[in-house]
């Protein structure tokens, strides 16, 4: 059988996540420069696409109305994944989950897209994440500033 996560994200392969519960992720998220919303940027280890992806949507439900969260997951050799989620009163404050992901990836030398409110990305260069990271960071304070 299956173990069971704590982190209510996919099992990955035969053991569970390995990165913290949820919960005590979505505690680390921040306040926008706007002063109402919640960001969250992180990198989470040995996710796919999908598991990140989940993980994104997951975070987002439980930072409330106004979040954004950017995952970042190193994959195979220099790959690395990104999954943007984005609430609607936050796209509606001018931010988009693909425009982000895009931009983010970019400096890991990949790209990526989607929808306003969830979007994945790649990028082949994942000694580039740090810088990436912080480039979502910068991307999001000067979108939802005071």
């Amino acid at each position: 059988s299956a173990p069971s996560c704590s982190c209510r994200v996919a099992v990955i392969g035969k053991s569970c996540c390995v990165f913290p519960p949820l919960q005590a992720l979505a505690s680390q998220a921040v306040t926008a420069p706007d002063g109402v919303s919640r960001v969250l940027v992180s990198e989470l280890s040995g996710l796919d696409p999908k598991a990140l992806q989940e993980a994104a949507l997951s975070l987002l439900d439980q930072l409330g109305d106004r979040a954004v969260v950017l995952l970042a997951s190193k994959g195979d050799g220099d790959k690395v994944s990104f999954v943007a989620a984005v609430s609607q009163q936050v796209v509606s404050a001018g931010l988009q989950a693909g425009k982000l992901v895009g931009a983010v990836a970019k400096v890991c030398g990949g790209g990526g897209g989607g929808k306003p409110g969830l979007a994945q990305a790649g990028g082949k260069d994942a000694t580039k994440l740090p810088q990436a990271l912080a480039t979502a960071v910068d991307i999001i304070n000067a979108t939802l500033k005071a």
